[in-house]
């Protein structure tokens, strides 16, 4: 019945196991588990799960109550709470990130707040000693009871709390605020009632403890309002739901716009703001005030404005795959002849891209592999055109080069090619195909891999990547990021207004500067190069700095090619390629230009922190895997 209804496909699955143990595991990446089952409501996000045992002994789960993903366990051996870094409170466990409560016996307990997460247990504790890594006593830890979790202050260097069970103080302090917000003052009640104020400056997400009566109580910071923020063309919307204890009027602005609303907690509400036709390419913050009383909060993303093109129509997902044999009938058997069409990874060029991976056959005869698309209808205006980087594998004997072609299928069968294009060298390079002729028509796209006309199969390691359907003319396109880190500039060192488009094009000389840790450069083993739009500049300077101390080596520079300052423009794109897979730091990049009358001037300063690779010890910033260039916009003001 599963199989036959394709329910089988979303891979939610309860089980329950012959000792009453019940499993619910969600293994859909996209949709929601909801049902109810063995006398429990089960509510799952993609890739959740929980499970209990039928005495109620154990319960697991990994699931988002607040619409935040955490984890959770309950055992007889143990209590674990992972908040994934935003503090949530569950039956037995509160914390911020991943807290251990292992239980020893004999009224002890061990608690380990890894990395430094703050973590609270329902149990009741007396004392409690500090451990370092290697079990050696560090002295006593201060205990904190509140809202009925006990919590061990930390001692510098400690791994671990060994914790005496013993009663609590019988004053306990309570609050019916437990998410507050900056600013705000609440009402905390003991043998008396007080007013606390939480403070001012307290950020997002900070932990404030307030002790009265000799009594602690403990509050979680939150954004004035929880928001999200989407960007329909040039239409900003900001859906907010009020973190504030009651209803409240609120002004809501973006720039010069300023819009008042009434909020109700748990009632979210959308204002919208116009952004206007964009002029030209540009990167700021996008920043949104929230105001309610005299409490304030802001939201900023990242905005740019890019010449670009628009995605028009969604890239079919399935598709089916042949191959033929020169001179023979296509056929979907790749039987013998060694041909594959496969998803995969492949590396062109030293740069990585997630792809279709494919090889002609080579066995028994050579000729071509294809994937054909389920059809789709595209739309009758703009114009569309269907975009792809293809490639050769680095590592794959020179041979002749691998042949690409793209087909069309329309509604009647007939095939008609649209691109093609060889690749003999290893590096990725981009097909555009004109579908301006099929506008309004459900059509097919079919991708093909040739060994060629000279009929060499040898290194034909073939892939296409990042394969979508766009408008087939530019325009301005501005998109939204979450991440501000790349966005962040300040003024460069040689400040010049008015600059036009030609006086940098038409400058002396020019640098490219930034600032390292680690950064071996030049060398065969560590090498690492730069290219600025396009144009290969060499090796990056070195930039070594001291790593375990943190210092910056600064103002690194490496000199700019006569053809990368004829390309300069307002945005220029930075990229930092690494085949050789060193291990640092970049960051503070900016370009310094000698003009053609001998004025010094500079680009903004592109503030933020790059590391490759991700897991280095002192990464970071925005982390960036090996076989992927790190990426940077380097703006001049206009």
């Amino acid at each position: 019945s599963a199989v036959a209804s394709d329910a089988y496909r979303r891979s939610q699955i309860v089980t329950r196991y012959t000792d009453g143990t019940v499993t619910a595991v969600n293994g859909s990446p996209t949709e929601r588990m909801k049902t109810s089952a063995h006398g429990c409501d089960i509510d799952l996000p993609p890739n959740g799960y929980m499970g209990w045992s039928e005495d109620g002994t154990i319960e697991v789960r990994s699931a988002d109550p607040d619409n935040h993903r955490c984890d959770y366990a309950d055992t007889p051996a143990y209590l674990f709470v992972d908040g994934r870094g935003e503090f949530v409170r569950l039956e037995r466990a509160a914390g911020n990130g991943i807290g251990i409560c292992r239980h020893l016996g004999d009224g002890k307990h061990e608690i380990i707040p890894y990395e430094g997460a703050e973590c609270g247990f329902a149990i009741d504790i007396a004392s409690a000693v500090a451990l370092d890594y290697e079990g050696n006593e560090l002295g006593e830890a201060e205990v904190r009871r509140a809202r009925g979790f006990t919590y061990i202050m930390p001692v510098e260097n400690a791994f671990s709390y060994i914790a005496q069970d013993g009663r609590p103080r019988s004053l306990t302090l309570r609050c019916d605020r437990d998410r507050v917000v900056a600013g705000e003052t609440v009402t905390i009640t003991g043998a008396q009632e007080h007013q606390a104020r939480i403070p001012a400056d307290a950020k997002a997400g900070a932990r404030v403890w307030q002790q009265l009566e000799g009594a602690w109580i403990d509050f979680t910071v939150v954004p004035l309002a929880d928001a999200v923020v989407t960007l329909d063309g040039n239409i900003v919307t900001a859906h907010l739901n009020s973190n504030l204890a009651g209803a409240a009027e609120f002004a809501v602005g973006v720039g010069e716009q300023l819009q008042k609303l009434d909020l109700q907690p748990g009632s979210p509400r959308a204002v919208t703001f116009d952004l206007g036709e964009p002029q030209h390419e540009a990167a700021d913050l996008l920043v949104i005030t929230l105001a309610s009383g005299e409490l304030s909060d802001t939201l900023e993303f990242g905005m740019s404005v890019t010449e670009g093109h628009r995605a028009i129509a969604p890239m079919p997902e399935k598709c089916t795959t042949g191959m033929a044999l020169r001179g023979q009938n296509e056929t979907s058997d790749f039987g013998f002849t060694r041909a594959s069409v496969t998803p995969g990874e492949r590396t062109c060029g030293g740069l990585s891209r997630a792809c279709i991976t494919m090889h002609p056959p080579w066995t028994g005869g050579v000729g071509y592999v294809c994937a054909e698309y389920e059809p789709i209808t595209l739309p009758a205006a703009p114009p569309a055109a269907f975009r792809t980087f293809v490639g050769k594998g680095d590592g794959s004997d020179p041979g002749d080069g691998i042949l690409y072609k793209v087909t069309v299928i329309d509604d009647a069968g007939a095939e008609t090619e649209v691109g093609s294009l060889v690749v003999t060298e290893h590096a990725w390079k981009q097909i555009e195909a004109d579908l301006s002729a099929f506008a309004g028509k459900t059509v097919g796209l079919r991708i093909i891999a040739d060994v060629g006309e000279n009929d060499d199969s040898s290194g034909d390691w073939a892939c296409w990547a990042d394969m979508r359907i766009e408008a087939l003319a530019t325009e301005f396109i501005r998109t939204l990021d979450e991440n501000t880190t790349q966005y962040r500039r300040e003024p460069g060192p040689y400040p010049l207004a008015g600059l036009a488009r030609d006086d940098l094009r038409r400058a002396k000389q020019g640098w490219l500067r930034y600032d390292g840790i680690g950064l071996s450069g030049t060398g065969e083993s560590y090498g690492s190069f730069a290219i600025l739009n396009g144009v290969e500049l060499g090796h990056m300077a070195p930039a070594g700095g001291r790593e375990a101390e943190g210092v910056w080596e600064e103002n690194c520079g490496v000199p700019l090619t006569p053809e990368a300052i004829a390309s300069l423009d307002y945005r220029n794109v930075y990229e930092l390629s690494n085949p050789n897979r060193d291990w640092f730091k970049v960051r503070r990049f900016w370009l310094e230009l000698t003009l053609a009358d001998g004025r010094k001037c500079s680009s903004l300063v592109s503030t933020g922190a790059y590391t490759q690779p991700p897991n280095w010890p002192f990464a970071e910033g925005i982390l960036v895997p090996h076989g992927r260039n790190i990426t940077v916009d380097i703006w001049f003001e206009r």
